[in-house]
């Protein structure tokens, strides 16, 4: 019995302190940052966004978690770009 190989996609993964997605045009500006190195998956630190939830644009998806009660304070995350937009089941 001959086993089917499963198709495999190559992913670069990397981290990063952005100490803010607050300001306006940061979030673009840190996508177009991880496309020119190649990178779609990043782990996020600092993103100071309240709540938790998701932000999906054409080129990006941000996923974030957050204080509950205050804006501006800690928060993680990951931004995913090209491909690995569709992979993701939930965050």
């Amino acid at each position: 019995m001959q086993s089917k190989r499963m198709k495999t996609t190559e992913f670069n993964i990397a981290t990063w302190n952005v100490q803010s997605m607050l300001p306006a045009g940061e979030m673009e500006e840190t996508a177009d940052e991880l496309k020119k190195c190649n990178i779609q998956i990043t782990a996020l630190q600092e993103v100071r966004l309240p709540q938790d939830g998701w932000i999906k644009k054409k080129n990006y998806t941000l996923l974030y978690s957050g204080l509950k009660t205050s804006k501006g304070k800690h928060g993680t995350g990951f931004l995913i770009t090209g491909c690995a937009t569709q992979m993701y089941i939930r965050f």
